[in-house]
């Protein structure tokens, strides 16, 4: 398989796992978490390092690399409505309650990812 074949399905593997994660029953993902991560406040931490990978999982990588600032606008727009979505939807599912808190926790991955993203793919002067 190709870098650019892997890196144009990445991300939307990433998003789909997401949505696994985000649909499950409050149950089941009892279950699957394990307890050190259902401490108060830790949960935020997996919200933001998972929105920073799945930020820095559509950036394009080998020789099908792209300017930064024709993507990554894209990339946080799509990301914003999916946290938006991510947790409006969370109300519905049993077990499991919509937060403020985890959706901060996600725009402050988005930030990261995308900070990480720039500092990477910044011009290089020799």
């Amino acid at each position: 398989m190709t870098v650019a074949l892997t890196s144009r399905w990445f991300p939307w593997l990433l998003i789909g796992l997401a949505l696994l994660a985000g649909w499950l029953p409050g149950s089941m993902l009892q279950e699957a978490i394990p307890e050190a991560f259902r401490k108060e406040g830790r949960d935020q931490v997996l919200h933001a390092v998972g929105f920073m990978i799945l930020t820095i999982g559509f950036r394009p990588w080998g020789k099908s690399r792209m300017d930064v600032g024709s993507w990554l606008p894209g990339v946080v727009f799509l990301l914003l409505v999916f946290a938006t979505l991510h947790e409006g939807v969370q109300a519905l599912i049993p077990g499991r309650t919509h937060s403020w808190a985890d959706f901060r926790a996600d725009l402050i991955g988005i930030a990261v990812g995308s900070a990480l993203v720039l500092l990477w793919d910044r011009p290089r002067n020799s």
